[in-house]
């Protein structure tokens, strides 16, 4: 039986797509693990006659899961915002199987334009010509791409890229995206990173909008089979409780109609065979799975349960240890949890919505910020269960003032453009009027030095020390002299002359070319064309 939005049919579909209602379902929060998708599972997709296309596309928003699948000769793909009005949210993936046994141009099982979601526990064999179970994909940040629903990313993060979702508020935020436990040939299957071109690095990084190896903290899969595809029927699902108590987890379920066994995975690893339905752990995992099998070994049942309720304790000794005008640098002591924290999240005091999520550290930078401005700041830890800790005591600081460093580089009297001003913290140059501008933090020292070729400039350079107010400084170009030359080859002045007084030492080459006449010479040497007229040994360039 294969079952898709909600229908069953026992076809075997070749292609299909998921969207949703775009931006607007963005604003919806994440809710991996829930009913809140389309599920698409126990079907045969084929694709044999078309092997160059995705048989799925997911975008506009749309949530998917795909589960207990069998796929041959094809791929998931999805797209983000460049192409689609919006990016798909999240993609689930889990227990299938790819197989492609046919010449095809593509070389991974599934892709991802932008979102989130999970990849675990699934197989893949035959040709795919790049060896890859997963591609991430920025198209966002390819300057010459024809955008749709977003224009092109010029810094972290894109609009609805890989490892961001909408949060509980429908804010986007970092939502990375998780793999775990998948068969690639016979090995380890990974998340990679696809068109290079677009800076694709720059943007999606590992360990951070994304993670190979790495179950993702809390999370429990919604109930196999679907309620949706049982039609009433009885004795289907697990219907899997737990009872928890200090050092001890118990589980409890219903008998499955048609299985023979049961199966229970702590924390995503090895399945451990139980012959009743109950299971005592003495040493508690978090994360419990349990999986009902039939007489062909196949899974017709399964569901999971978080048994940690317990959330770290609050940060303490929050302190500013860098400010900037537009960055204010965190640090605080490690929270304690009974599993283990995985991250902490930085909030603004008055704002209930994280602005930072860290894992790993204990420190944080907040960018963006306005200068001369109050900001206060709170920091909670987070667990694999998803229990967020009491906030840590505020934080108040106040960013430093900007200043700004201008003037005019005028020449006889005239703006000169394209002047470049060195030394200053970002590139600057002169307008078409001459004028520069730029922004300093309270405090910056440094020397500005006019550059541009073919000019000197009064004053040569400008030092400042520990800029504290608006700086105005101007400066006067003067156009270099010309220069002669002397000897066989002649000299190089300011105004690219090229004077020659013997001939065959200057233009010998491999395609000697040289015409004289009496009054005028017209030279042409490889694409560079001189006119001399009454040409002497000390003639000068003007």
């Amino acid at each position: 039986m294969c079952f898709l939005t909600g229908s069953v049919d026992n076809s075997q579909y070749k292609s299909f797509g998921i969207y949703a209602n775009k931006d607007a379902s963005w604003k919806i929060p994440l809710s991996l693990g829930s009913a809140n998708a389309v599920y698409v599972e126990d079907c045969m997709i084929n694709y044999k006659f078309f092997p160059t296309y995705c048989c799925s596309d997911v975008g506009n928003g749309g949530r998917a899961v795909l589960r207990y699948d069998a796929f041959f000769n094809t791929n998931l793909g999805s797209h983000g915002c460049e192409s689609n009005s919006s990016s798909l949210i999240d993609y689930e993936s889990y227990h299938n199987t790819f197989t492609l046994n046919i010449d095809s141009t593509w070389g991974y099982a599934m892709s991802f334009r932008g979102g989130t979601g999970v990849v675990f526990n699934n197989t893949v064999n035959g040709n795919y010509n790049y060896g890859r179970l997963v591609m991430l994909y920025n198209y966002n940040a390819c300057h010459d791409y024809s955008p749709n629903g977003c224009v092109p990313c010029t810094g972290y993060p894109c609009k609805q890229q890989v490892g961001r979702a909408p949060d509980a508020n429908g804010n986007e935020v970092l939502e990375p995206l998780y793999e775990w436990n998948n068969t690639f040939y016979g090995g380890n299957g990974d998340i990679t990173l696809g068109n290079s071109t677009c800076d694709t690095s720059n943007y999606i990084q590992q360990n951070r909008d994304y993670y190979n190896d790495t179950p993702r903290p809390g999370y429990v899969p919604y109930p196999y089979p679907h309620p949706l595809t049982i039609q009433g029927e009885t004795g289907r699902l697990l219907n899997l409780h737990k009872t928890v108590a200090p050092g001890k987890v118990n589980l409890d379920w219903d008998v499955v109609s048609g299985a023979t066994g049961y199966g229970v995975s702590r924390d995503w690893g090895a399945v451990s065979p139980v012959s009743n339905t109950t299971y005592t752990d003495t040493d508690p995992a978090q994360v419990y799975i349990v999986y009902a099998y039939d007489s062909d070994g196949k899974i017709i049942a399964a569901e999971g349960v978080n048994s940690d309720d317990q959330a770290p304790s609050a940060p303490a000794n929050l302190q500013a240890t860098a400010i900037t005008s537009y960055s204010v640098s965190l640090a605080w002591d490690k929270s304690d949890d009974n599993f283990g924290v995985i991250g902490y999240r930085v909030y603004e005091v008055t704002n209930p919505v994280s602005i930072a999520n860290v894992s790993g550290v204990t420190t944080a930078t907040i960018f963006n910020l306005d200068a001369s401005f109050p900001y206060s700041f709170k920091v909670a830890a987070y667990d694999a269960g998803g229990n967020e800790s009491a906030k840590s005591d505020p934080v108040t600081v106040t960013t430093s003032a900007d200043f700004t460093i201008s003037g005019q580089v005028t020449l006889k009297g005239a703006g000169l453009a394209n002047v470049v001003m060195s030394g200053l913290p970002s590139v600057t140059k002169t307008t078409a009027d001459g004028d520069y501008t730029t922004t300093v933090e309270q405090g910056w020292s440094g020397t500005v030095t006019p550059i541009l070729s073919g000019y000197t400039f009064t004053p040569p350079s400008t030092t400042y020390s520990g800029v504290t107010s608006n700086k105005t400084n101007d400066y006067t170009a003067a156009k270099n002299s010309g220069g002669g030359g002397s000897g066989d080859s002649g000299g190089g002045g300011g105004g690219g002359c090229f004077i020659a007084t013997n001939w065959n030492k200057a233009f010998q080459s491999s395609e000697e070319m040289y015409q004289q006449v009496t009054s005028t010479l017209i030279l042409i040497y490889l694409g560079w064309a001189f006119l001399f007229r009454h040409i002497r040994r000390n003639e000068s360039c003007v």
